[in-house]
């Protein structure tokens, strides 16, 4: 019985590492079609890295389990190199998730649970991939707790607007980042023109 046990035991490491083999070479070729992939792409003479909400390029991401695509973006994604992000699915919340807005500084579902935990952990995941890709500007997603710059909801959830920043945007903002919204892309454009 034991020496079965033993033959068993043998054959399922030798069959893991079979597969194991056969993911580390898969992966590698994948590394290497990419690498080559990558050398071949021209560099664009005033190409910037912009952060850019993912649910602005159609991902299913926003808290009510849609996008809200953008078009003008795909011409630009031609111009510039676009980071997607998702704040709030980096900070771990799923998607569809309840409806959040700010309120005195917390981020609030409308019953009350609080996600301010997530939401900041968001942000820092956020700047992290700014700071990885040196990114120095973003376009992210208008009135949103997290993405919203100039103005977001007000905490009521009765689609009151005030004055404000996300909290993704605020960090963003505080570590230097120039911010647009899909409403000021006319604006983004003369920016980038300045510096390109």
């Amino acid at each position: 019985m034991m020496s079965v046990k033993k033959s068993v035991t043998a054959d399922l490491e030798v069959q893991q590492n079979s597969n194991f083999l056969m993911r580390l070479r898969t992966g590698q070729q994948l590394f290497k079609s990419c690498s080559r992939l990558q050398g071949s792409v021209k560099q664009k003479g005033n190409e910037m890295k912009v952060l850019v909400s993912a649910c602005l390029l159609g991902l299913d991401c926003r808290y009510c389990g849609t996008g809200k695509y953008i078009h003008e973006l795909k011409s630009l994604s031609q111009e510039h190199q676009f980071i997607p992000v998702c704040p709030e699915q980096l900070g771990g919340l799923p998607t569809p998730r309840n409806p959040v807005e700010l309120r005195e500084g917390r981020a609030l579902e409308q019953e009350g649970t609080d996600r301010t935990e997530q939401f900041i952990k968001g942000a820092a995941e956020t700047l992290k991939l700014a700071e990885y890709f040196e990114c120095k500007t973003a376009i992210l997603k208008a009135n949103s707790p997290s993405c919203g710059y100039g103005q977001i909801y007000d905490g009521t959830f009765k689609g009151i607007l005030k004055e404000g920043e996300g909290l993704t945007s605020a960090l963003l903002k505080k570590k230097g980042i120039k911010i647009f919204s899909e409403e000021g892309l006319k604006d983004f454009k003369v920016y980038a023109g300045k510096i390109g």
